[in-house]
């Protein structure tokens, strides 16, 4: 039996206004920030998640983090090539927190996450299955053309203070969500950057966009912008971005600081389809894929 469709676009619509939270897990329990992801008022918005419903046979729903979205449509398209007649619908970014709670929800198969479970997730019955890690990078609107930008740099422009390219033109901040995976790693890593942010939260001198799939098309329509993204979302994107090195440092270096794993999620054993599309992902041919365009299969 199909899924009600017009249930399931509530839990899947994107908004740029939208940040979904977790909540009601064994009780009521709610994802919060760690203490690299300073409070932010504006993600204080929810998006209504259907009550559960008889999944569809022959099929495998997916959704979750956007920043696995790109791979695992590329995954979803492979693995339909090889069993006609079986479908994958990888739908679009409703965060980790969504893909987590669709699961526990059974609105979808697998869930999509950029993060660990939290403690109170895994007690609920879901298992993380890593499947990648990518290197977290600046991406750029095509017309930068410098190769790298200083920490130091970085960091002023979250403070609001004026950076230049090296043609003279004004670089242009754009951030994801305090929340966001890709935020956490960079935070995380740096305290200088991290001191910075939660020095300028409440403050209008960055744009802040709330799915990967923003950041791509925001960071394609603005000149000298700059943001954080996965490597791999720059590799499988139509749109022509820019690549800015960290301090000079080589994304595909065995030492690169700035990682992160990407993970399925699932409740129970998976079944059918869903069971048969988490073999493939193991296989040469998929991994093959996944390190073709710069993610390290696990």
């Amino acid at each position: 039996m199909p899924l009600d469709q017009g249930a399931l676009r509530m839990l899947l619509l994107r908004s740029s206004l939208v940040f979904v939270v977790t909540a009601a897990i064994a009780g009521t329990v709610i994802v919060g920030a760690r203490a690299a992801e300073p409070t932010d008022p504006r993600q204080d918005r929810r998006a209504r998640v259907p009550r559960p419903r008889p999944l569809p046979q022959g099929r495998c729903e997916i959704a979750g983090s956007g920043s696995n979205v790109p791979l695992v449509r590329r995954l979803a398209r492979a693995f339909e090539e090889r069993h006609p007649g079986e479908r994958i619908v990888v739908h679009d970014s409703i965060g980790s927190s969504g893909g987590v709670r669709a699961t526990l929800d059974s609105v979808v198969h697998i869930g999509l996450v950029s993060r660990p479970l939290e403690e109170a997730e895994a007690r609920a019955g879901l298992r993380a299955i890593a499947h990648v890690r990518v290197p977290v990078v600046l991406g750029a609107h095509p017309s930068v053309r410098d190769s790298s930008l200083p920490m130091s740099r970085l960091v002023d422009l979250v403070r609001g203070r004026t950076v230049k390219w090296s043609d003279g033109r004004r670089a242009v901040l754009l951030h994801r969500e305090r929340g966001d995976s890709s935020n956490r790693v960079l935070l995380e890593k740096s305290t200088p950057l991290r001191r910075a942010y939660r020095d300028a939260l409440g403050r209008t001198h960055f744009r802040v966009l709330f799915h990967e799939t923003e950041m791509v098309s925001a960071l394609a329509q603005t000149p000298g912008s700059v943001g954080f993204v996965d490597l791999g979302v720059l590799r499988l994107v139509d749109e022509p971005l820019a690549l800015v090195r960290i301090d000079g440092l080589d994304p595909d270096g065995a030492d690169y600081p700035y990682m992160k794993d990407l993970f399925f999620v699932v409740r129970g054993e998976p079944r059918g389809v869903a069971a048969r599309f988490l073999e493939f992902v193991r296989t040469s041919d998929a991994r093959e894929l996944a390190t073709n365009a710069d993610y390290r299969p696990l």
